[in-house]
């Protein structure tokens, strides 16, 4: 994988561990409101509120549309790793 494809799969997945974060302390009620519990863990407002309405990451609402599964591209992905070889 390239590297600019792994930072920014890295800053997803930094990104969606600070959102899992937020989700389990504003459902602790560890902050006043959803506002600043957005804002202490520097995510969008918007996002934590769909979030915890039952909304889904884009990668799972997109699914569908993808012509290969995530397995797949993996697979795909290693195979030309080795072709390189």
């Amino acid at each position: 994988m390239g590297k600019i494809k792994q930072r920014t799969l890295q800053k997803q997945q930094e990104k969606e561990a600070r959102l899992q974060k937020a989700i389990k302390a504003a459902k602790a009620g560890d902050f006043p409101s959803l506002r600043r519990t957005a804002e202490a863990y520097d995510i969008p407002l918007t996002t934590l509120r769909r979030r915890l309405a039952g909304g889904t990451t884009r990668i799972k609402a997109h699914a569908y549309q993808q012509l290969l599964t995530t397995a797949e591209e993996k697979a795909v992905v290693r195979w030309i790793y080795q072709l390189e070889e």
